[in-house]
């Protein structure tokens, strides 16, 4: 899966394509989980054609099925040598209370693990202990990046920006628990 990372990764630097890695590949990469189930990868929308382009033409567009509760600008799956690759942009995520935006920029990129020489740019784990409160079925994810964050730095920056989006009380609740 790393090897795939790093062969797409490679790609989208070349083209200048502004993304990060994220989901559970990202929290393989630091330690929080042993397994993923695929490459999530968030990319800029102005981005789209670029990465459609080159996902495109090293691997095989996979018939998805949009989920009610995502209502992203742009969602695409592919297989690349095999390996189920997801992309967003303009990810949003519907719950009860309405529908919350994940503001993906320059900010959201927190860190770069170098793949045999390729830069990977991470999306925050703060954004995906927000995103994880709001997708059902992760509490064990949540769990395991709540024990990082309590033990790390946290950026609060990203914390309180997601407190301005349309997210349940009960996440806002538990935001500013972990922020004071």
């Amino acid at each position: 899966m790393l090897e795939t990372l790093g062969y797409i990764g490679q790609k989208l630097n070349d083209e200048k394509v502004n993304w990060g890695l994220g989901g559970s590949l990202l929290m393989k990469l630091y330690q929080l989980v042993d397994y993923a189930n695929d490459i999530d990868l968030i990319v800029d929308i102005n981005d789209v054609v670029k990465v459609d382009d080159i996902l495109g033409s090293i691997g095989k567009k996979k018939k998805s099925k949009r989920k009610s509760i995502f209502s992203s600008e742009w969602f695409e799956s592919y297989i690349v040598n095999g390996i189920d690759i997801d992309v967003i942009a303009g990810f949003k995520i519907n719950h009860r209370e309405g529908t919350y935006n994940y503001n993906f920029d320059k900010h959201s990129l927190s860190k770069i693990y170098m793949l045999n020489c390729v830069t990977i740019p991470l999306t925050s784990l703060e954004d995906w202990y927000v995103i994880y409160q709001i997708l059902p079925n992760k509490e064990n994810k949540l769990n395991k990046l709540v024990n990082h964050l309590r033990v790390n730095q946290i950026n609060e920056f990203l914390l309180k920006r997601a407190l301005k989006g349309n997210l349940p009380e009960e996440v806002k609740n538990k935001i500013n628990s972990l922020i004071t």
